[in-house]
């Protein structure tokens, strides 16, 4: 469970007036007396009932009403105190003495807005000052408005620089903005500040919380426990992360103290419930959801409907019990006030489909799914809404999809395999899967779930035999019959699976998803025109079908015929269903063409329209990346990281792209996060290794990779890493022995371009090129090695082989912007007049790339355009200020053109520090006759 946070408040009841300057009821005065002390003793209840029975007897009794909203807000009933406390500020009392109770209330239900236009900071002492605009900006933050809670923060820090309570409040908001590094920074700042603050433990406990380090987490909360026993977020909190451990015990004395102490929360009810549930104590469930039912019944719509937590419980709660009309009445105005929820949504869509709504269930889930949802739940509710129209063909492609992603369940046995896989727990989500269908395997959607995902792990022996296992069963399921018809593809047996499709078209003669992996398979096999003329026929059929429009674009693109291949995905993306499916497929075709722009503009669209999934910002941050622009590259990322969770595949793929952004220290935190919640995961603690090499952390390194290299002493990506440690610390000979001996292991392909590097930084460039030379005869095609086998010989000073080399490369990636600059730098050299031609092509694929735009605008200048170079010139160093290279170039320009002054200013820049650049000898002259 997610932690939330609430600001503490130091309730002085010692600030109260003596009773004699307004008692007029003495009767009254002894009830808030007693109230009093039982308020101090921390009798909440007890207190509370004396109050109101002063103001009974007096209501202008002022005190009174400050101390009911006090109470009341510590007996977790943020509205009664809120009416308490305006209430008091209506009979005159100060504002002073009770904003923060106020502020307080009104953060406790969501009244942001409220909040914001009631709590001023202006007029009051600077203690309660500091309180206000802490509230403030802890109601912006929740809002979303991060910039004006950062504003709100600075003003506290400004007025008390050595608050913790500041400093935790800025490290919560860096929580919130991905900031992981400062957060923790500034939590070790607060904590060395004040080591008792509950909120420097609140903050701990979040970073740890989030971090998965639950045990860390629990141990923060219990400390902060510690300082403040009334906190109900705490304990909620650590409740939940119990629950999660399976701590039964030690959650349910929380969730006691919570039902003790805050009896009007509904939160301890719903934690008693889920602590029954795991018992299976079905009796406690139910009086625990109608406790939450009782609680929250009452409430006013417009009160409950402010706070979103609150509201979906109620709703929840309400559908557990079984009050269908209650349930679709909350969760309908739940997704009014917060659309989009998938949650919601499918519990809502489950109540419409058992009325036979099944018009409502597509209407509510299909723009879920054009958004990118992905949720095997969601698809099966849609295919059950299908089935009921009876439209089989989609009901029976969103099954496949669902069972693509995670399968349909059959038994809470499925089910629990099915969400342990989506928490990234995919051991034992498949071992909770096999155990379900040996129990059952009439069971069809748990079977193919389970052939699926068997074959995804590349166990394909074993899900061959579940996948035949269910055709026996089912010989006529055209489900089973196109899973079993894939996994046969996927192994190679390609006549097995066209008989598979061909078997169910004739059950099924229109069966789109089988006519489309028979066209796939005719592709696969080089009959183009027969998958061509299949998609065709499909398309008169159904001339909307999203699914034949993108086999088509895809088709036509492996044809080469990209125009045609851009126009059927146009045509698919036009459909609201195929606006991020096929928008994705659009955005790589225009990313490997190098078509930045319109890559860059269908990525964005596909990211709003997916509700920013970690797919869409995956494919906007590739595209940022590879058309220059790595800043924008490194804030979608940052996104990414929050929305990946501690799932190690998902982290080590952002990881991957965090380091094509230059973004190393992103790329670490990212796989520690994933490596939290798979340790074992073997490619995320390889990149952790090198991450610690490319940091210079070498004694870091070494130890992991020992580690690593006794649990995995075979495995040639892990052994590969001595050569890499041994690279960085300068020690060439040993790499190259280590490299050496791993080129001629098999599976040691990956290691021929570090062999060529570390030959290079031994200074045997020339041994280095004739290892490339002799693999790149095996493999003649081989981009990767033609492209480093050119650089070697430009650096060379070996021009005719560097050209040969480039052209050669061009013949097998025509549209390589990199390759194009490299050749335009050799052509420059020869003294080639096509080196222009080449530089103006690359700048065109790659405009925004600084070394690209540094040689166009040096090959210009060479060539005597010495004024349009120069506008080349100054965009590469505003791009790339620390390039000395190309601040001397622009040096060179300048002092062409008569620019003296700023020239000496570059050459300075590009000078300063003695670093040795290609062009330092050329600069260091030009430096000389421009001080004559």
């Amino acid at each position: 469970m997610r932690a939330v946070h609430c600001f503490r408040i130091a309730f002085a009841t010692s600030a109260i007036l003596p009773v004699a300057l307004w008692a007029a009821d003495p009767q009254a005065a002894r009830f808030y007396e007693d109230a009093l002390k039982r308020f101090e003793s921390r009798d909440t209840a007890g207190a509370i009932i004396q109050l109101k029975n002063a103001i009974q007897k007096d209501r202008t009794m002022l005190a009174a009403q400050v101390l009911l909203g006090k109470a009341l807000l510590s007996n977790g009933d943020p509205i009664g105190a809120e009416v308490a406390f305006e209430e008091a500020l209506q009979q005159g009392v100060d504002r002073s003495e009770v904003i923060l109770g106020l502020g307080q209330a009104m953060l406790i239900q969501g009244k942001f807005d409220a909040l914001l236009l009631r709590l001023e900071p202006a007029g009051l002492a600077d203690d309660l000052r500091l309180e206000v605009l802490l509230m403030r900006g802890k109601a912006l933050t929740e809002k979303g408005n991060l910039l004006q809670a950062d504003r709100e923060f600075q003003a506290a820090a400004a007025l008390a620089p050595r608050s913790p309570r500041v400093r935790a409040a800025q490290g919560g908001l860096a929580l919130r903005q991905q900031r992981p590094a400062d957060a923790e920074r500034l939590a070790a700042e607060a904590l060395a500040l004040g080591r008792d603050e509950p909120a420097v433990w609140e903050l701990k406990a979040s970073i740890l919380h989030v971090k998965g380090d639950f045990d860390g987490a629990i141990a923060a909360y219990e400390r902060l426990l510690q300082l403040v026993p009334n906190n109900v977020e705490a304990r909620v909190a650590r409740a939940g992360l119990q629950i999660d451990r399976n701590r039964i015990d030690d959650a349910t004395a929380d969730v006691n103290e919570i039902l003790r102490a805050f009896p009007r929360d509904p939160r301890g009810a719903y934690l008693k419930a889920l602590i029954a549930a795991r018992r299976g104590d079905t009796v406690t469930v139910q009086d625990s959801l109608k406790s939450i039912v009782n609680l929250l019944d009452p409430v006013p719509a417009d009160v409950i409907g402010i706070n979103r937590q609150m509201l979906f419980l109620h709703g929840l709660a309400h559908f557990s019990l079984g009050n269908q009309e209650k349930a679709v009445t909350i969760l309908a105005e739940y997704l009014r006030r917060y659309p989009g929820d998938p949650g919601a949504a499918k519990l809502l869509a489950g109540l419409y489909l058992q009325k036979g709504d099944s018009n409502k269930v597509i209407n509510l889930l299909e723009p879920l799914r054009a958004k990118g949802v992905r949720d095997p739940k969601l698809y099966s509710l849609l295919a059950g809404a299908y089935m009921t129209e009876r439209r089989y063909q989609q009901a029976s492609r969103l099954l496949e999809d669902a069972v693509n992603l995670s399968g349909g369940a059959a038994d809470l046995r499925a089910e629990l395999g099915f969400s342990l896989i989506g928490e990234g727990r995919s051991d034992l989500g498949l071992d909770y899967l096999q155990q379900a269908f040996a129990s059952d395997p009439k069971q069809v959607r748990t079977g193919i779930a389970l052939a699926t995902l068997l074959m995804r792990r590349g166990q394909a022996d074993k899900a061959l035999a579940v996948a035949t296992s269910l055709e026996k069963r089912q010989p006529k399921d055209v489900a089973v019959l196109n899973v079993l018809g894939g996994i046969k593809g996927a192994s190679g047996d390609l006549v097995g699976a066209r008989s598979a499709y061909e078997r169910i078209l004739k059950l099924a003669p229109t069966h789109a998803p089988a006519i489309l992996n028979l066209a796939r398979l005719d592709v696969g096999e080089g009959k183009t025109d027969a998958a061509r003329l299949r998609l065709a026929a499909l398309l008169k059929t159904s001339p909307n079908n999203l699914d034949a429009m993108m086999e088509m674009g895809m088709l036509e693109q492996q044809a080469g015929n990209i125009s045609e291949a851009v126009g059927w995905l146009e045509k698919a993306r036009a459909f609201p269903a195929g606006a991020v499916r096929a928008g994705l497929q659009l955005a790589e075709l225009h990313l490997a063409q190098r078509n930045h722009q319109p890559a860059l503009d269908v990525s964005r669209d596909v990211v709003l329209k997916s509700g920013r999934s970690l797919q869409s910002l995956a494919l906007l941050a590739r595209v940022q990346i590879s058309a220059g622009d790595k800043s924008e590259a490194r804030k979608t990322l940052t996104e990414m990281t929050r929305l990946a969770n501690f799932d190690a595949e998902a982290q080590y793929s952002v990881a991957r792209l965090q380091r094509a952004a230059g973004n190393d220290a992103g790329a670490y935190y990212s796989l520690e996060k994933g490596l939290s919640g798979t340790p074992e995961h073997l490619p995320s603690q390889i990149m952790k290794i090198e991450v610690d090499i490319a940091r210079g952390e070498f004694a870091k390194a070494e130890t992991a990779l020992k580690l690593l290299l006794g649990q995995r002493p075979n495995d040639i990506a892990v052994a590969r890493l001595q050569g890499d440690l041994a690279m960085a610390r300068g020690q060439y000979p040993l790499a190259i022995a280590t490299y050496r001996n791993l080129a001629g292991s098999k599976g040691g392909e990956g290691v021929i371009l570090p062999l060529y590097r570390a030959y290079e930084k031994a200074g045997e460039r020339t041994n280095g090129l004739r290892a490339l030379e002799n693999w790149s005869k095996t493999r003649p095609n081989e981009p990767t090695v033609l492209r480093v086998l050119g650089d070697g010989y430009l650096a060379a000073g070996d021009l005719p082989n560097a050209r040969r080399t480039y052209e050669r490369l061009l013949a097998v990636r025509p549209d390589d912007p990199l390759v194009l600059n490299n050749l335009a730098q050799t052509l420059l050299r020869q003294g080639d007049g096509g080196a222009l031609a080449a530089a103006e092509k690359a700048h065109k694929l790659a405009g925004r790339d600084p070394i690209v735009t540094d040689t166009l605008g040096w090959v210009l200048v060479s060539q005597g355009q010495v004024e349009r170079g120069l506008s080349y010139l100054r965009d590469a160093r505003l791009r790339d200020p620390a390039n000395r290279e190309i601040r001397y170039h622009l040096a060179h320009a300048l002092a062409r053109s008569g620019r003296l002054v700023e020239a000496r200013e570059e050459l300075a820049a590009a000078l300063r520090g003695g670093e040795s650049f290609d062009g330092k000898d050329e600069a260091l002259s030009l430096q000389r006759d421009l001080q004559r």
